[in-house]
């Protein structure tokens, strides 16, 4: 099983191939030393065919891209595996069953079922011993021997279906830890994130609000431009602590140099527990906005993440009444007077 959760049994790793390359090489060099098959220099077509079929099935079931085969993969070793065994079927000689042909096609068809293709695995083998058993079983004065050639591929067949299932059953396990344990940590960045957050809110409620008092303790008077002062600093505040409203330093700045020039700035957030991150794309066009100097008011709504629109905003000056809407990347939605 790789990272991304694709089970494969193993067969994609690097020692894959060259094990069952040389595992079948050592099955067909038996077969020559034993008589099951026949010397090199007295080999047909067909038997040539044999071996190519042999090594590419094992070449591409033990490809290195992890998971299920693709499509072109598959197709190669079924149609390849499907020609040869159609060859073997249409041929007299029993040479090419008893020296094992079907039954090593068998094996590299059952690799299908825990490269990830159960049901094609299955059918393809079932299909193979099916049509050599068929066919050879009607040629005169030869007897098959269940041994060789049906115990054999059903016992690889058996044994490649028990590596899937188990395969199968510890990704599963494996994936169940991998979401607990993702869990775990996105819950311990989330509380490493708010932390951080509240952290930075503080320090930014405390650059506003201790030059105010330290002017006041300071003996400075209380005039109506300190109340003012101290009222737009408690609306600054009142947003900080606030987590509803997006957050951009650009646009705080410009609400702050409105409220400096008098102009009545009233932000009301989405609603929503967490915060967004405004883009700078939303941002240009609220900042420009609270910068005409025609505003006496402007009320900034966000609105929640469902909604089309992000945020309206509505400008009020003398005998002047305007709506703004725009949507997360400043894209206006509609503007009425």
């Amino acid at each position: 099983m790789d990272t991304a959760g694709r089970v494969d049994a193993g067969l994609s790793r690097p020692l894959a191939r060259p094990t069952f390359v040389f595992g079948m090489t050592a099955v067909l060099v038996g077969a020559v030393v034993t008589g099951l098959a026949p010397p090199l220099a007295d080999w047909r077509p067909a038997h040539w065919l044999i071996l190519v079929t042999l090594m590419t099935n094992c070449v591409v079931v033990t490809t290195r891209r992890p998971g299920r085969l693709s499509a072109p993969r598959l197709s190669l070793v079924l149609g390849l595996s499907a020609v040869t065994v159609a060859l073997i079927v249409a041929e007299r000689e029993t040479v090419l069953i008893r020296g094992g042909a079907i039954g090593q096609i068998c094996l590299t068809l059952s690799l299908l079922v825990p490269r990830g293709h159960p049901v094609i695995g299955t059918l393809a083998t079932a299909g193979a011993l099916a049509a050599g058993l068929l066919r050879f079983s009607m040629l005169a004065g030869w007897a098959l021997s269940p041994a060789d050639h049906v115990l054999q591929p059903l016992a690889a067949l058996v044994a490649c279906w028990f590596l899937f299932l188990v395969t199968r059953f510890i990704a599963s396990r494996r994936s169940r830890t991998l979401v607990r344990e993702l869990g775990a940590l996105a819950a311990a960045d989330a509380e490493r994130a708010a932390l951080a957050e509240e952290r930075r809110t503080a320090r930014e409620v405390a650059q506003r609000v201790e030059p105010l008092l330290q002017r006041i303790v300071a003996g400075e008077g209380i005039t109506a431009a300190l109340r003012a002062e101290a009222a737009r600093t408690e609306e600054e505040v009142r947003e900080l602590i606030r987590g509803d409203m997006p957050r951009h330093p650009g646009f705080r700045a410009a609400v702050a140099e409105a409220r400096r020039r008098g102009v009545n700035v009233r932000v009301i957030g989405s609603g929503e527990p967490v915060a967004a991150v405004m883009l700078d794309g939303l941002a240009d066009p609220l900042v420009g906005l609270l910068g005409r100097e025609d505003v006496t008011k402007a009320t900034i709504r966000f609105l929640p993440r469902s909604r089309d629109a992000a945020a309206t905003v509505l400008l009020e000056g003398p005998g002047s009444l305007e709506r703004f809407e725009f949507d997360a990347d400043g894209a206006p939605l509609g503007h009425s007077r």
